[in-house]
């Protein structure tokens, strides 16, 4: 869409600018016959220019600054039918493009709204290789990665389906990536829109229609004169400026020939005042039955591959649809030009013509074959009544549950079972994702009646106390109802199906509060329900990790890959557990840089069910590192999605954190809000409950009483260990390091490295650093410091040196804790705990003129390579050594040779 501009402004039409695309705007011609008018007077004008776009240049230009600001302020363009939304928001993407980005297109259509991604498949494409979600992962990944670099256009928003609209919500309030919507104000905006709205992540701009004087220049261009002002006040008044109105006026007007010059300028005769939808019907009608019959085609399957359609029996009409701008060719696909023509031509159709046009594109749909196709396919069948096969139906509620549209997933289950599915999982399928979806006694009920026709099935009950288990625990927060379900249940299970459900149990029981958890540990079989399975895997996969067990983690990872290999996804958090299970494994290790970058890759993927996980995750990784303004924004995001979609309980957790930065922010009355709201049962969460306690030991050192506040996080710790949760335990006592207490916690951080058995360098690390703290030992707390930073936890690194400094004593030994403090500090953004206010015993310039000088670099080549003077250079050395009490550049790199990340 990229658009040159044209030469110099034209000196026979002073008053031409530039138009809504960014283009010059073409003269004003002086006589008719230039674009093949005549210019006698009272002669008809039977051909004129092409309708030119008016230029609306204050506010493109408000839209642009909008979307290219520092941080981009997407914008919703807001009015009724034909005012030129559509217009202006390819006149932004037109700019874009000229500048360099890449224009993302989505198109929301009524007909296709109940269609997963169906909005999105302009943006997809088609590719046989790869699958649907595939295309997805792809598309957010290019996109997220490089934000700035990309515009998102997205028309008649409010029609998006919601896996779309998701993705779009993902792209603009996750990732920041500019767009530009529209939206008419006939149409009620829908839960993304208000959401963005709400939480101020889009301007809103009404668009109304032109003034009188923009109308006349579009009419003035278009039929190369100026009108009549007669004419000028009739049409404007009939129009009220609707730039598709205006111009199926004009046109209707050159068609019939009533368009003649006179001596006050061009007038003619408009016809009676018509709506929008009638003069969109009336252009409609030129195209006959044969090209109606393919635009309704077109409408129904966008956009539709063009050999789908040159191998068809309406390849000899597309040509015709192109030139009658009803259709258009894009890379993607062959489209409808503009979403009133699609929903008119669906609209003005005869009954028997509808239908007739739904199975033809069934037809295609199913032959283009894709999941997404088939599912689109599948929907036009339920509209047109077709008797659905009750197999194929509920397959599509398993597949849309299994890839996070729950939504979609109750409407065919419910389709299901009204034609006489005879698989028992729709049932389960219907109540887990009503549950997914927040419609709480809704799920219960359907679950209620998944119990009711449960059968003999010990499989089937197995699953179903899994379903129904996660949805009291986790849902209704009742941990207890829960238990008392599994209770009831489990004695009919054969013994390798209750060992399968130990997972579920123990994390269930752990949040009731029963320390005396079930025993969580699990043998796979895969002779066991593929189902019962993964999520047993999922619950292993978190406790383990969570524990240190990397060798179990590692067996339940296993298991989910090969169910997914066998059976498909099964579970929308199946492929996200074996991710966090690495994630985990990868904190254990200290290699926190691969971790945070293994969930930022997440987040790009499709949108799903784990999505405030992953936001979760980044806000842990923040509040460990000591960088809470970073970590409130992720929190803050989770918190939004997990009320979105919560299937693993962390919305207590999530919650905590933000009040945990709200604190650090010295935002108490905030943070104390939130926590008044969790529920018992949140706040027992393990994840939860080991950032409260660190919460609460916090602000306990904050008032002095850092005693009181190591016993807190020793107890929620040593819980933790006994539930199986021994890194978590140990990350939560790590605080009685930072705060001066390291005596007292430093035998509980002994039972969390015996606990994993060594298989977790965090936990062994977390062990030495507190007894070199307590002993005042600086020089093992500098060996260990840097394995910290690599496990993402800087601040106690330099709380933990900023102790054994003033227990140091000899001078060089402070000398090498003060330069590694120097070294280390400049990587937190929230201060060290023991003295905020420590200044460092050299800057970061400082640091980095020693480290090239010990490298044997001359003060001029320091210079050159830091575009410096070298006085300048030669300053900062005296200081260096001043400091650091050496007298040349020998013994310099003698002191900093014993300094990690400065030596070599």
């Amino acid at each position: 869409m990229r658009s040159s501009s044209s030469s110099a402004r034209s000196s026979r039409d002073p008053t031409a600018t530039d138009d809504i695309t960014g283009r010059r705007a073409p003269p004003t011609p002086v006589s008719l016959r230039e674009y093949g008018g005549r210019d006698r007077l009272g002669e008809p004008l039977t051909q004129a220019a092409p309708w030119p776009i008016v230029p609306r240049t204050a506010l493109l230009d408000s839209l642009g600054a909008g979307v290219t600001a520092t941080p981009p302020r997407s914008q919703l363009l807001v009015g009724p039918s034909g005012t030129g939304k559509t217009a202006l928001a390819q006149a932004v993407a037109a700019r874009a493009d000229k500048d360099g980005r890449v224009v993302v297109p989505i198109v929301g259509v009524a007909e296709l709204r109940s269609v997963s991604l169906g909005a999105m498949a302009a943006a997809l494409g088609s590719d046989g290789d790869r699958s649907l979600d595939e295309r997805v992962h792809d598309l957010i990944r290019r996109v997220g990665m490089a934000a700035r670099h990309h515009l998102l256009v997205v028309d008649d928003a409010p029609l998006l389906d919601d896996v779309s609209a998701g993705v779009v919500y993902q792209l603009i309030r996750v990732f920041g990536v500019p767009a530009v919507l529209t939206a008419r104000d006939s149409h009620e905006p829908g839960d993304i829109l208000e959401r963005l709205l709400r939480e101020d992540a889009v301007a809103r701009v009404e668009v109304a229609g032109l003034d009188m004087r923009e109308t006349e220049l579009a009419v003035r261009r278009r039929l190369g004169g100026r009108l009549n002002p007669d004419t000028l006040q009739r049409v404007w008044t009939r129009t009220q400026g609707n730039p598709l109105f205006l111009r199926e006026l004009v046109e209707r007007a050159v068609r019939a020939g009533t368009v003649h010059r006179t001596e006050s300028g061009i007038a003619f005769d408009e016809g009676a005042s018509v709506t929008t939808d009638a003069s969109i019907d009336r252009r409609l009608d030129s195209l006959g039955p044969e090209l109606a019959a393919l635009a309704r085609l077109i409408a129904l399957t966008q956009p539709v591959p063009l050999r789908s359609i040159a191998e068809s029996a309406h390849a000899r009409h597309l040509d015709q649809l192109i030139e009658s701008s009803v259709v258009l060719h894009t890379h993607e696909g062959i489209r409808i030009s503009h979403p009133l023509f699609a929903e008119a031509v669906l609209r003005r159709a005869l009954p028997e013509q509808l239908s007739e046009s739904r199975l033809a594109a069934v037809a295609l749909l199913r032959e283009i074959g894709d999941d997404s196709s088939r599912l689109r396919a599948l929907r036009l069948e339920l509209d047109e009544g077709e008797h659905s096969d009750p197999a194929e139906l509920a397959w599509a509620a398993a597949i849309a549950r299994s890839l996070g549209d729950h939504a979609g997933s109750v409407e065919f289950s419910r389709r299901a079972l009204a034609n006489g599915a005879e698989d028992e999982s729709t049932r389960w399928h219907l109540a887990a994702a009503l549950s997914a979806l927040g419609r709480l006694d809704d799920a219960d009920a359907a679950f209620a009646e998944a119990w009711a026709h449960l059968g003999d099935s010990h499989d089937r009950r197995a699953w179903g106390i899994s379903l129904n288990g996660d949805h009291l625990a986790f849902h209704r927060h009742d941990p207890e109802a829960a238990l008392a379900l599994a209770e009831q249940h489990v004695g009919m299970l054969p013994a390798a199906l209750h060992e399968a459900l130990g997972p579920e149990l123990a994390t269930w029981g752990i949040i009731a509060g029963h320390q005396a958890a079930v025993d969580s540990s699990s043998r796979f079989d895969d002779e066991s329900p593929p189902q019962l399975l993964v999520r047993s895997a999922m619950a292993s996969v978190l406790r383990n990790a969570m524990g240190g067990a990397d060798n179990a983690s590692g067996d339940s990872v296993d298991v989910l890959g090969r169910m997914a290999k066998r059976f498909g996804v099964l579970d929308p958090l199946a492929g996200a557990m074996e991710t966090i299970g690495r994630v985990l494994a990868l904190i254990s290790d200290e290699r926190a840089g691969e971790a945070w970058d293994l969930v930022q890759n997440q987040r790009l993927g499709p949108v799903n069910d784990a999505a405030g996980m992953w936001s979760f995750s980044l806000g842990n990784f923040c509040h460990y590192s000591g960088r809470p303004e970073e970590g409130l924004e992720y929190a803050d995001l989770a918190i939004q999605q997990l009320h979105w979609r919560d299937l693993s309980g962390v919305l207590g957790a999530a919650m905590v954190l933000k009040a945990f930065f709200l604190i650090q922010l010295r935002q108490r009355a905030a943070a104390e809000e939130i926590l008044e709201t969790l529920k018992p049962a949140q706040r027992r969460e393990p994840r939860a409950a080991l950032l409260l306690a660190e919460l609460t030991a916090w602000d306990l050192a904050e008032r002095g009483r850092t005693a009181e506040a190591a016993a807190t996080v020793l107890a929620a710790g040593r819980r933790a260990v006994t539930s199986g949760y021994a890194v978590g335990g140990a990350l939560t006592m790590s605080l009685g390091i930072r705060i001066g207490e390291a005596a007292q916690v430093v035998a509980a951080l002994e039972e969390c490295a015996q606990a994993v058995e060594g298989r977790s360098a965090l936990a062994n690390d977390l062990r030495d650093l507190a007894r070199a703290t307590a002993d005042g030992d600086p020089r093992t707390a500098v060996a260990i410091a840097p394995r910290l930073v690599d496990a993402a936890m800087p601040p106690t690194a330099l709380d933990a040196l900023l102790i054994v400094r003033d227990a140091a004593m000899r001078a060089e030994d402070r000398r090498l804790v003060d330069l590694t403090v120097a070294t280390l500090r400049p990587l937190c953004e929230q201060g060290p705990w023991i003295s905020r206010e420590y200044e460092p015993i050299l800057s970061k310039r400082q640091l980095e003129v020693a480290a090239l000088a010990a490298k044997r670099l001359s003060s001029r080549e320091i210079a050159l390579q830091l575009g410096v003077s070298v006085r300048t250079i030669d300053n900062h050395l005296a200081h260096v050594y001043r400091r650091l009490g050496v007298s040349d550049r020998r013994e310099l790199r003698g002191a900093l040779g014993e300094t990690p990340r400065l030596s070599g």
